[in-house]
C-alpha cells in the first residue's frame, strides 16, 4: 500500500473515532444535558451545580436557581463514586435524573478531590475514579 494511502486511511480512522467516541474531541456534547441532546422535543437544559463556572452559566449550558421549578428544596446532592466504571455510570444516571428532570443540583465526588467526574464537565475528560490511598473520607475535604 502506498504511503499516501496509509496516511489517508490513518486520518480517516481518526475522524471516524472522533465521531464514534466524542470524548476524543475533548468537548463534552452533553454539557447542557443528556435529554436536551437525545430526547426530541426536550428543550430544558440542566440545572447548574457548584462545579459550574461563570462561563458555563453565561453560555447557557445550565439554568440557575432562579429558573428552577422547585420540586425538592435541596441545595445540592453529591453522589459518591467508587473505583468501578459501573458505579460511575450509575452515578451519571442519577445525576441526569436529578439535574435534568427533578431540578436538583447534583455533583459527583470521588476519593480524589482533583478528579472531575461530573457528567456535565465541559471538557469531556472521562476518567475512572480510582483509590488514591488517602482513605474514604478525603472527598469530604472538598465538600
Amino acid at each position: 500500500m502506498p504511503r499516501f494511502k496509509r496516511v489517508k486511511l490513518f486520518l480517516s480512522s481518526i475522524l471516524v473515532a472522533i465521531q464514534l467516541f466524542p470524548s476524543l474531541s475533548k468537548e463534552n456534547p452533553f454539557r447542557k444535558g443528556c435529554l436536551v441532546n437525545k430526547k426530541p422535543g426536550w428543550t430544558r437544559v440542566r440545572i447548574c451545580n457548584s462545579d459550574d463556572d461563570e462561563l458555563t452559566i453565561k453560555r447557557g449550558d445550565c439554568r440557575t436557581e432562579e429558573d428552577k421549578k422547585h420540586v425538592f428544596n435541596y441545595t445540592e446532592v453529591r453522589i459518591g463514586i467508587g473505583p468501578w466504571d459501573s458505579i460511575q455510570y450509575e452515578a451519571w444516571i442519577l445525576q441526569i435524573l436529578l439535574s435534568e428532570i427533578l431540578d436538583v443540583p447534583t455533583t459527583t465526588e470521588s476519593e480524589d478531590p482533583d478528579l472531575n467526574l461530573n457528567f456535565y464537565n465541559p471538557e469531556d475528560t472521562y476518567q475512572n475514579a480510582h483509590h488514591n490511598g488517602k482513605g474514604h473520607y478525603s472527598p469530604l475535604a472538598k465538600a
